[in-house]
């Protein structure tokens, strides 16, 4: 069974707990930029500092491990990151929220059920299905809830957000009992 389907194996929604609301602009905003802190920090952290490494190494190497090139790459480095940063990130939240409200479609509203075999999430333009072993990581961040799938195909995303409240504690304790970590 693959983490994300078009529609939901596992039976009619009456079978679970339904949460159903619209969602507000800056709810959709919030949603964006907490996966992107979930997501994207760590791997920045991973990216500098083994592309530092690997940059350090290779100058030294190149230069009899001259100090003053070393120190004048180390900043460059940082540069480039810190720059791309300052791109990539509030550019990677307005896609992010733009393909939420895209797939919310007009009305806004969001459908999240759970039952016994994993999660179904339903809008306008969406539908999507997640058994409860396919669910790798839980994490709860200011007010919303981030879960971390199983990556099955790059056209299926591996981190979707929700209100905190889209998410009962049940629903919660049954993906750790899965084998999900929640933190």
């Amino acid at each position: 069974m693959t983490a994300w389907q078009p529609q939901h194996p596992y039976g009619a929604p009456a079978d679970g707990v339904t949460i159903s609301r619209p969602l507000a602009p800056q709810e959709i905003d919030h949603n964006a930029r907490a996966m992107r802190r979930v997501a994207l920090w760590p791997m920045l952290g991973i990216v500098f500092g083994a592309g530092w490494v690997v940059l350090m190494l290779l100058i030294g190497v190149m230069t009899d491990w001259w100090s003053t090139i070393l120190i004048v790459m180390s900043v460059v480095w940082l540069l480039v990151l810190g720059f791309a940063m300052a791109i990539g990130i509030p550019l990677g939240n307005v896609v992010a929220a733009r393909r939420a409200r895209h797939e919310l479609g007009l009305s806004g509203v969001l459908t999240v059920t759970w039952n016994d075999a994993g999660m179904r999430i339903v809008a306008e333009n969406l539908a999507r299905s997640a058994a409860y072993p396919d669910i790798r990581r839980v994490r709860f961040t200011h007010g919303v809830v981030v879960l971390r799938l199983r990556l099955v195909s790059l056209w299926a995303p591996y981190l979707v957000a929700l209100p905190a409240d889209f998410a009962p504690e049940a629903a919660v304790e049954r993906i750790a009992a899965s084998g999900g970590k929640v933190g």
